[in-house]
């Protein structure tokens, strides 16, 4: 609570109920280095005031680069649109409003595998902070590869390509020859 004086009389004021709320959109495959890294930050004011002033922070890990963010205030409410580099922001939020920033960057190519990836973002009013941590393990990149046989009417790998490409854009198209032997 806050105590607010002008007028005949001072009185208290409830202070905001704020929640703060994170979530990397790539949590559920994993986040590997040299990959892309997607988080999503909610700081949204539950009332029953306004709250003007509101300090939004994350510094993002070392191993995370190239950061850039975006910010969606709801009706009334009102934050920067965007930037680049640690989220530093302060807004205003409506009571019963909500910002929503997404930041976007890459985990470094020289990340050690298995390592945890910890960040933290925080929303401060009125000297009192709430803060949310997402914690990732990196995981070892995917590596697929795709090969292709040509097959005879036996089904047996073919020692001969099954066409001639004529026009060299490696699709069987008009004017190409099929190889039948």
């Amino acid at each position: 609570r806050q105590l607010v004086s002008g007028g005949a009389r001072p009185f208290m004021m409830p202070a905001q109920a704020f929640a703060l709320r994170r979530a990397n959109q790539r949590a559920l495959v994993g986040l590997a280095p040299g990959g892309d890294l997607h988080y999503t930050i909610v700081v949204s004011n539950g009332g029953p005031s306004d709250a003007a002033g509101v300090s939004v922070a994350d510094l993002f890990p070392a191993t995370v680069t190239g950061v850039n963010w975006t910010c969606v205030a709801g009706p009334g409410s009102t934050c920067t649109a965007a930037g680049s580099g640690h989220l530093s922001d302060t807004a205003t939020i409506r009571a019963g409003g909500a910002l929503t920033y997404t930041a976007t960057g890459r985990v470094d190519a020289g990340a050690q595998v298995g390592a945890l990836l910890a960040n933290t973002a925080t929303a401060t009013y009125a000297g009192s902070p709430v803060s949310a941590t997402d914690n990732n393990t990196l995981v070892a990149p995917t590596s697929l590869t795709a090969t292709k046989v040509a097959l005879d009417d036996a089904g047996l790998a073919s020692a001969t390509t099954p066409f001639v490409d004529a026009d060299g854009n490696g699709a069987l198209s008009p004017g190409d020859t099929l190889n039948t032997a």
